[in-house]
């Protein structure tokens, strides 16, 4: 019972994540198609300029930042990275 209710849970925020994700993309596309409209690049570029005004320590954040978002993706599609050769040599030729 506990433990659907976490899943219901879960999966509404992984759709609330993924939903702002693809706001921001056409954020980014509307923003490249028409500059100036929606700021999104803008921020994005402060972003990372305030990641990288930090120095090597705001560079590690950044790429620590991605790696975790990178393995939460894959676990989210079902592929781990240590299961992806295992799927990729059971594909017949």
């Amino acid at each position: 019972m506990i433990r659907n209710a976490l899943q219901a849970i879960s999966g509404w925020g992984k759709e609330v994540v993924d939903f702002g994700v693809a706001v921001i993309m056409v954020g980014v596309v509307v923003d490249i198609l028409f500059p100036g409209t929606t700021g999104v690049i803008d921020n994005i570029a402060d972003l990372v300029g305030d990641f990288s005004s930090q120095g090597v320590a705001g560079i590690i954040a950044l790429l620590l930042f991605v790696t975790i978002y990178n393995r939460l993706a894959l676990n989210r599609d079902g592929i781990s990275k240590t299961a992806l050769p295992r799927v990729v040599e059971s594909i017949p030729a």
